[in-house]
C-alpha cells in the first residue's frame, strides 16, 4: 500500500499530503467507509 518514510522525509511527505488527494484521502476514507458500512448494516437489518 502506502509506506510512510521514517526520518526527515516524513515531514516533507506530510507537507505534500494536503495538496495530493491520494495518500491522506485513502487513509481517511478507509475508516469512514468502515463506519458507513457499520452504520448501514444495523439500519438495514431491522428493515
Amino acid at each position: 500500500m502506502y509506506r510512510l518514510p521514517s526520518g526527515p522525509n516524513s515531514m516533507s511527505t506530510k507537507s505534500v499530503n494536503p495538496p495530493l488527494p491520494g495518500s491522506t484521502n485513502t487513509s481517511m476514507k478507509a475508516p469512514v467507509l468502515a463506519l458507513k458500512r457499520k452504520t448501514s448494516s444495523p439500519a438495514v437489518v431491522p428493515t
